[in-house]
């Protein structure tokens, strides 16, 4: 259903920023020590947080992909699901429409 090359950088992507977590993490720890180490430790650590929001970011972004462009959510999908986002406010993507009971509620007085 979903093209196996998307899938896998998605997993490559998810792998490498689960290690660059665990890193970020064992810089941290150095945090915990006394005097000029722990200083630098904690420093390094607020560095490296801020290096994994694109990681984090191009996860986010391919897992998007497999469900906005591959259709990877449509194996999940049945007939009966619930409403599409937006569309209880008259939404359609990103610019807002009438509804038609709206205008019909509109035009009746209601």
């Amino acid at each position: 259903m979903v093209p196996e090359s998307a899938l896998e950088s998605h997993e490559e992507r998810g792998e490498a920023f689960l290690l660059a977590s665990v890193a970020v993490l064992a810089l941290t720890s150095l945090g915990l020590a006394k005097g000029r180490v722990g200083e630098l430790g904690r420093g390094i650590s607020v560095l490296a947080a801020v290096a994994l929001i694109p990681l984090g970011a191009l996860v986010g972004h391919s897992g998007g992909n497999l469900v906005y462009r591959h259709g990877a959510a449509s194996a999940y999908a049945t007939t009966r699901g619930p409403v599409a986002v937006g569309a209880e406010r008259g939404r359609s993507g990103d610019r807002e429409v009438e509804r038609d009971d709206d205008r019909d509620a509109e035009r009746d007085g209601r």
